[in-house]
């Protein structure tokens, strides 16, 4: 053998070796790297939380790897938390472990009665699915521009009379409008809903408050739609300079109380106001959509009976003008998905609390908050949560009962990561910077479309909880949750600082 290869032979053997020994030290290196990030981590954490505003804010903070479900920083994640709409999390996974991502809701009118010569003797029926689409403020139409449509497929397909009612059949759900446990000062605000099997228009009317003809005189409201059935009591007076608008609801009618002073020189004020009694103001606006489109209606709105409508009752309107087989005259189908997405990317309440009734309903036949909160709970609990790590209360987090730890949300977050519906709720989270509640927050590289987060807020409790992937390539689940009854500081700010930091330092 040559010098030279002897040489070569000795230096391969010294590489040899030097692999060898650096390749038994990595499980010893990789920890401690981690160890370091994650003190980091706490570090900057800890900076941001000892300021003076926020030293006295109860916080949660969980940070797990998505896949290996590795911790990577944890701050009280076994504390429960009011989380707000992170509420919305458990909300979205039970719908789509329970109903699956190809439900359907359904809204149908159905005939009660025989029709003959385009005339239907009996009630027109309008059966309620839970399907919050029709109208509102995240759709392209009103419930009204829907249900004219439906009017002129009705008269061209002959139906020229109906002799009895327009009922509204709502027996999907319960009738318990208003949650027990949510603010009655804010019963009449948009954000703060009512439910029914048979809603419209977010369950809201608008009020428009113009001034009157001088000073002290009555001021002038309409509403929009013109024809909703609301009754309106006018307490509020035109005032030469003046401005302060309340609305307030009466009873268990659709009776609302506009109340306070409207400046002369004021151009009008408008305002989204819940209605108590949807389906009533659903079936109202069918009426007048049928009589806009010429089909005269003998009867009234009115609501189903406490037996409700049977389905057999049901008859089609047929080319000779009989009676025929057993069907709807008009069905509409809304898909699950796109409901997911306005209920998660712009935080609407009115959405959570319909799914999780029609959780209720199509799993025990009982569309209440209690049948389906029970149900949402049996998924945590399937996932391997205890009752101890949550309180469910309503499906939106308005109500201050809700309870959740930082680690069941970063746990429920990685299980449906791992599912087949992980793609989905991705998509459906608000992107930081790009759409939904996080358009505005968290705009620069690299948070900017990389965070896709379910926001929350309610007075004293701040949220965020969702997906992101760190500077260092590494795909997390997060939770941070922030509950201090009076703050004195943008909680939002505390909340996106803390979230920089996670994506940031976070290995």
């Amino acid at each position: 053998m040559s010098g030279a290869l002897k040489s070569s032979s000795k230096e391969f053997v010294r590489a040899a070796v030097l692999i060898c020994l650096l390749t038994a030290s990595w499980p010893a290196v990789i920890p401690s790297v981690a160890a370091a990030n994650s003190a980091v981590l706490e570090e900057r954490i800890g900076r941001i939380l000892s300021e003076p505003p926020y030293r006295r804010a109860q916080v949660g903070v969980h940070v797990v790897e998505l896949g290996s479900g590795r911790v990577i920083y944890g701050r009280n994640e076994e504390r429960k938390f009011i989380v707000a709409s992170n509420e919305k999390l458990v909300t979205a996974a039970a719908a789509l472990e329970v109903l699956g991502e190809s439900y359907e809701f359904r809204t149908t009118v159905l005939a009660q009665g025989d029709i003959v010569g385009g005339v239907l003797h009996g009630d027109l029926i309008l059966r309620g699915g839970g399907d919050p689409t029709l109208g509102g403020r995240y759709e392209e139409e009103d419930a009204l521009t829907i249900f004219r449509r439906w009017a002129a497929v009705l008269k061209a397909r002959g139906l020229q009379q109906v002799t009895g009612d327009v009922v509204a059949d709502d027996a999907f759900f319960d009738r318990i409008s208003r949650h027990p446990n949510w603010s009655e000062n804010e019963a009449s605000k948009w954000y703060c809903p009512t439910t029914s099997a048979l809603s419209v228009n977010d369950n809201c009317v608008v009020i428009t408050v113009k001034p009157g003809a001088s000073a002290g005189s009555p001021a002038v409201l309409s509403t929009t739609p013109e024809g909703a059935p609301v009754e309106l009591v006018n307490l509020c007076k035109t005032s030469p300079k003046r401005q302060g608008i309340w609305f307030e609801h009466k009873g268990e009618g659709n009776v609302i109380a506009v109340a306070g002073l409207v400046s002369q020189g004021s151009a009008g004020y408008s305002q989204q106001v819940t209605l108590p009694n949807p389906p009533l103001y659903a079936a109202g606006l069918l009426k007048e959509a049928l009589e806009t489109e010429g089909i005269e209606v003998d009867g009234r709105a009115r609501l189903a009976g406490a037996g409700r409508v049977q389905p057999a009752a049901a008859v089609l309107l047929s080319a000779g003008g009989a009676s025929a087989a057993v069907q709807p005259l008009c069905v509409r189908r809304t898909s699950l998905i796109p409901v997911l997405g306005v209920m998660l990317k712009e935080s609407h309440n009115y959405y959570a609390e319909q799914l999780i009734k029609t959780i209720g309903a199509e799993t025990s036949g009982t569309g209440s908050w209690a049948a389906g909160l029970a149900r949402a709970g049996a998924v945590l609990r399937e996932m391997g949560f205890r009752d101890t790590d949550f309180n469910l209360d309503d499906g939106s987090g308005l109500s201050r009962q809700n309870r959740l730890t930082p680690a069941l949300l970063t746990g429920l977050l990685s299980r449906i990561w791992s599912s087949e519906h992980g793609p989905t709720m991705l998509s459906l989270l608000a992107a930081a910077g790009e759409e939904g509640t996080l358009v505005r927050r968290l705009t620069a590289p690299p948070y900017r479309g990389n965070v896709r987060a379910k926001t929350g807020y309610i007075n004293g409790v701040s949220a965020l909880s969702g997906y992101a992937t760190t500077r260092a390539g590494t795909e997390i689940a997060f939770s941070i949750l922030i509950n201090d009854p009076s703050p004195a500081y943008s909680m939002r700010e505390v909340r996106d600082a803390i979230c920089r930091a996670i994506v940031d330092c976070a290995e």
